[in-house]
């Protein structure tokens, strides 16, 4: 059965919003906390009969946060205290609005044993949990998690076949949800349609196989191994479409908490997947950084071919032992171990193949400024321009200014990679 827009669009506009909770009991009372429910729903509405449209991600965020926030207000006037059901459209607003990690974070108080069926099936796609039981429709979740961990990926035509199953079951779920008539079930299988859709578009497997030039088995891999996310968040797809993960240098802006560590290790992952990595640095702003990169990157190759080094500020004059190894080698320091290590080894700049300046905006002050831009012109006169070079910075104000300096613009900028949108409530007031 095809998607019916006008269900959709009655949905939210045929019933009182008193009557989309599962308290049912909200029906005889004047209630004041559920005002804005004709709007959250309307959004999330909007977004299914126009999902290719990205222009809904404003309104889906605040219905996320409202559908998030309005169950874990404990007031004898809220009998929409603790409702299951509006925690988990919540959580499948923030997935449209492109935070799937908010969406993750806005399941965990959720009572899936309260859940109907079709919500069961919405709460498991998510989630990604491929062990959903499987009944009637129970295996989309299943079939979902089969393609995006590259199950078939070897054999075009079983993979073709595979999506093609999921689909259909899809469908059945949808065409039953129709016929239940029961709107909270037809919004939940019609989420469920759009998660699944966007999952697979946004597969790590099939993306990164293309933009990186790496095998579908080295990806493959990485993926069952759970080093990497089975699916890639907005800040990672614009690194591939402008041909980071490629090799190509980078002015990249990217706040706190749009999935940076995730992307610097899919840049290493990239290099690593075409055995093109020698030498990749990561600069560092502070040693603290520094620890806690070494030990995310060493958590991140447990296992592998790679050797992590985390280099200290201990006055060392020989570095020979970085050279002499068939691995290749990430090596994490602070702006001035660098700038030491290069002049005692000359040898060291011309193996290296990728270097990432991490949390850049902090390099840039009264105190280390002198310092970091005499290591940014050491290393432009030294590296080869083919050398991949990422300057990775919370905030870039300037960034045409700074790719010129940093790269002589032999890089692309990439701005305005969406923060990621969510928080802990505290309180609330009126």
């Amino acid at each position: 059965m095809s998607k019916n827009e006008d269900v959709l669009r009655r949905i939210w506009a045929r019933k009182k919003e008193l009557e989309l909770s599962t308290h049912r009991e909200l029906y005889k009372q004047e209630d004041n906390w559920s005002k804005l429910l004709y709007y959250t729903f309307a959004a999330l509405s909007n977004y299914l009969m126009n999902i290719e449209n990205n222009h809904f991600s404003r309104d889906l965020q605040f219905s996320a946060k409202y559908f998030e926030l309005l169950p874990t207000i404990n007031d004898d006037s809220n009998l929409l205290a603790g409702d299951n059901e509006l925690m988990l459209f919540g959580s499948a607003a923030y997935f449209f609005a492109d935070y799937p990690g908010a969406a993750n974070v806005a399941l965990k108080p959720i009572d899936v044993g309260s859940l109907s069926f079709y919500e069961k099936v919405l709460y498991a796609v998510i989630l990604n949990d491929g062990t959903f039981p499987e009944k009637t429709f129970g295996k989309v979740p299943t079939m979902m998690n089969n393609i995006l961990l590259g199950d078939f990926s070897e054999d075009s035509l079983r993979r073709t076949l595979s999506e093609k199953l999921m689909r259909n079951s899809i469908d059945k779920l949808t065409d039953s949800a129709y016929k239940d008539g029961i709107d909270e079930n037809i919004l939940a299988a019609e989420c469920v349609s759009a998660v699944v859709l966007l999952k697979i578009k946004h597969s790590t497997l099939r993306i990164m196989s293309e933009v990186s030039g790496g095998t579908d088995d080295y990806w493959k891999q990485v993926i069952q191994d759970k080093k990497v996310e089975r699916t890639l968040w907005a800040s990672q797809r614009a690194l591939g479409e402008h041909g980071v993960f490629s090799g190509r240098s980078a002015v990249v802006q990217m706040p706190t908490g749009a999935g940076k560590t995730a992307s610097i290790s899919l840049i290493l992952r990239s290099a690593l997947s075409k055995e093109k990595l020698r030498i990749a640095i990561i600069v560092a702003p502070f040693k603290s950084i520094r620890d806690e990169i070494y030990q995310k990157q060493v958590q991140n190759f447990q296992g592998e071919s790679i050797q992590v080094n985390r280099l200290s500020t201990d006055l060392k004059m020989d570095f020979g032992f970085i050279f002499h190894h068939e691995k290749p080698r990430v090596l994490i320091v602070t702006p001035e171990k660098l700038l030491f290590m290069i002049r005692h080894s000359n040898d060291l700049l011309f193996q290296t193949d990728l270097i990432v300046f991490d949390e850049a905006h902090q390099l840039d002050n009264s105190e280390r400024g002198i310092t970091f831009e005499l290591l940014l012109v050491t290393i432009r006169q030294i590296v080869p321009e083919k050398v991949q070079k990422i300057f990775i910075s919370a905030v870039v104000g300037n960034p045409e200014t700074i790719s010129e300096w940093f790269n002589a613009g032999n890089n692309v900028e990439i701005t305005g990679v969406p923060e990621k949108r969510y928080s802990n409530a505290y309180g609330w007031a009126v």
